[in-house]
């Protein structure tokens, strides 16, 4: 698949690009984006405390710190404020989250991390990658099944996530990954916490588990949200697939940011999401967004990605499936129901009626990014922006888009 033109915004200074509507013009200005932590934890909603880490030792440090002897010793990892930078860290995190709870605690990301520097021995021109690792494998963060001490799967529950993780508006790009051991196959397995300020460019996520009678995920980001919250999130340039090789009653579901919610989604969109079955007679939910869905939805879009042959591809639905019912919040109970507020496909030609469904060129000329407000913000003209994207961080005021309507001096109405 082809990957979008200037998919984030540009650093510019006091660039301003306008757009005339047929009725309206839209203003668009975009400055120099902050990359001191402090000056993102302001702006971001933390204090800049939060960018203090607890301590100098790294996650992975601390990880190996609990173990004794290759056995988790008891002990628990204090609450506070972690930055996650490596493989390595999120693989520490995984573990650490499979056998304790992180409530209370803040993972931050410091970095965009590209995890074919990881995974593949050489990078496209043919050289060494200089973190490649022939070991390196990705363990779902909060997943129902854990690892033991010789690398062994052992079937025992986790813990989910519930912690704060905060991408900083960063980026995990090349998440490949493939799974016949996992019910969620996904950056993030089972999250009961927060995931904001994270993008995810590029994923192909296979889940075989789906040779059960039970429900089985697959998503480039969270694969099952239990009264969680996710929110500023992107999925760009997926293929997610749950395959079964046997008759199976379960219920699949693949969905680009979150698989199965029963949480909050909140400012996020996905582009060029392939949600699919791969085989098998179980129940199957595809959705761009999310696959099963059983909570509120806001301000998110959807859009389509072109491939190789500019051919437009991707789901172009929310959610597979939008329901209501309870579900164990863990204090007595919680009864959810899907919803879908002020959330847009981006289409070629919207059918007449249909307020969901918005243009590609209102996608493309800023009416879309105003629409979804202060979270997004667009790069206008040639060379710009195609879609929205999220505002630069410190900056969410003047990478706004604003509808300005003008005097017709020739008929003293407003247009």
């Amino acid at each position: 698949m082809k990957t979008l033109n200037n998919r984030w915004l540009k650093t510019a200074v006091a660039v301003i690009a306008i757009v005339l509507f047929a009725t309206a013009i839209v203003l668009v200005a975009t400055t120099d984006k902050k990359t001191a932590n402090v000056a993102e934890a302001e702006v971001w909603g933390y204090s800049p405390a939060v960018y203090v880490p607890s301590s100098a030792t790294t996650l992975t440090e601390y990880r190996n710190a609990l173990y004794n002897k290759g056995r988790w010793d008891g002990e628990i990892m204090p609450k506070g404020n972690y930055p996650v930078s490596t493989l390595a860290d999120f693989n520490a995190l995984a573990d650490i989250v499979a056998h304790q709870s992180v409530k209370g605690s803040v993972f931050y990301l410091t970095n965009d991390v590209d995890l074919s520097e990881y995974f593949n021995e050489k990078n496209a021109e043919g050289e060494d990658n200089a973190l490649y690792d022939a070991n390196a494998r990705w363990i779902p963060i909060g997943a129902n099944v854990a690892y033991d001490e010789d690398g062994n799967v052992a079937y025992e529950v986790g813990n989910s996530f519930d912690g704060v993780f905060d991408g900083l508006g960063h980026t995990i790009s090349n998440f490949y990954y493939e799974s016949d051991v996992y019910m969620e196959a996904a950056i993030f397995g089972i999250l009961r916490g927060t995931v904001k300020n994270l993008n995810v460019y590029k994923a192909d996520v296979y889940n075989s588990k789906g040779d059960v009678d039970a429900e089985t995920s697959a998503s480039a980001l969270v694969g099952y949200s239990y009264g969680g919250l996710v929110q500023n999130c992107s999925v760009i340039d997926a293929r997610l697939r749950v395959r079964s090789d046997i008759a199976s009653e379960g219920w699949w579901y693949e969905g680009g940011v979150v698989g199965m919610n029963i949480g909050t989604i909140n400012n996020c969109y996905a582009v060029g999401v392939i949600a699919e079955d791969d085989v098998g007679e179980g129940t199957d939910v595809p959705g761009a967004i999310v696959g099963y869905n059983r909570g509120p939805l806001s301000n998110c879009y959807v859009a389509q990605l072109k491939d190789e042959n500019e051919d437009y591809v991707g789901n172009t639905n929310f959610a597979g499936s939008n329901n209501t019912g309870w579900y164990d919040d863990g204090e007595g109970g919680a009864f959810t129901e899907a919803s879908t507020t002020n959330c847009y496909t981006v289409v070629e030609t919207p059918e007449p009626g249909n307020s969901a469904e918005i243009s590609r060129a209102d996608a493309a000329n800023g009416r879309l990014a105003y629409k979804l407000g202060k979270a997004f913000g667009q790069n206008l003209g040639e060379g710009g922006d195609a879609l929205p994207v999220f505002a630069v961080a410190g900056q969410e005021d003047t990478h706004r888009v604003f509808e300005v309507w003008y005097e017709d001096y020739d008929t003293g109405s407003f247009i």
